[in-house]
């Protein structure tokens, strides 16, 4: 697979900040990243508009999860990565061009590990191709806390040969990305500590699964996705013991210069 780390992040925006932080986003940031670290090959963004945010089930991430989620995908480790970015932050803000990050509250995210990815049966496009495609009509993002550790490689195997499956076969979505959060290096600059942004013990308390969706009707989809979800962690009451969810949100993909959902 062609992503090997990834950097993402379901955050909120201060009011009366948003046009500006999204139009900064967009037309400077993002352009610097893609221009000035050779591993980053795709970004995007992802915004939940109101009714979007208030299909989520309750939450206890900061901000109710944030108003957006942005990933970018990386080809290098995530040290490498992070090296670089933080170095082109560092430059940026010494110009001054990093001021509406400001703006900017993170709920939850950081660098990750990109450990899998799989589409659904009889789906064309290939793994690497997903992301890019403009067919994806929106994307939900799982956030699964780990409470048993011992049971951790357990759950996983549960998600991928069972739950994955189940969820695909339903044809909800036609793909899934799993991460696994990289760990904040407590000697690290405070660039690089900034981009990797989580504990030294997230590594094995977390998985972030990422879902595409293709359909016509996403918050409907989105729905159904809650209700299978339900039934599959009461069927295993086992895994449920191991993991839970703490988060589950859909996005729709931000147009560039279309930022008309909040002000």
């Amino acid at each position: 697979m062609r992503a090997k780390s990834a950097r993402l992040s379901t955050c909120h925006v201060e009011p009366g900040h948003h046009l500006e932080f999204n139009q900064w986003h967009d037309f400077d940031h993002r352009p610097e990243i893609h221009g000035n670290t050779p591993s980053t090959y795709f970004s995007m963004r992802w915004v939940a508009p109101p009714d979007y945010v208030a299909a989520r089930p309750r939450t206890d991430l900061p901000h109710n999860g944030g108003e957006y989620f942005y990933m970018y995908l990386s080809e290098d480790t995530p040290e490498r990565w992070n090296a670089d970015v933080g170095s082109l932050s560092n430059k940026l803000n010494f110009n001054g061009r990093e001021v509406p990050l400001r703006y900017l509250r993170k709920s939850f995210g950081g660098a990750t590990w990109v450990t899998s990815a799989t589409t659904r049966p009889g789906f064309n496009l290939s793994v690497d191709a997903v992301p890019l495609a403009p067919g994806n009509t929106a994307c939900v993002v799982s956030i699964v806390e780990i409470v048993d550790a011992a049971q951790r490689e357990a759950y996983a195997r549960w998600h991928d040969s069972i739950a994955l499956p189940t969820l695909l076969t339903t044809e909800l979505f036609n793909s899934c990305y799993r991460f696994m959060p990289v760990p904040q290096d407590s000697e690290a600059p405070r660039s690089t500590a900034i981009a990797t942004g989580f504990d030294p013990g997230a590594r094995e308390k977390y998985f972030v699964h990422l879902y595409y969706l293709d359909g016509r009707e996403p918050l409907q989809q989105f729905g159904r996705y809650l209700e299978a979800s339900q039934h599959l962690t009461m069927d295993c009451q086992d895994m449920a013991a191991v993991g839970h969810s703490i988060f589950e949100g859909i996005y729709r993909p931000i147009v560039p210069g279309q930022y008309d959902f909040y002000t």
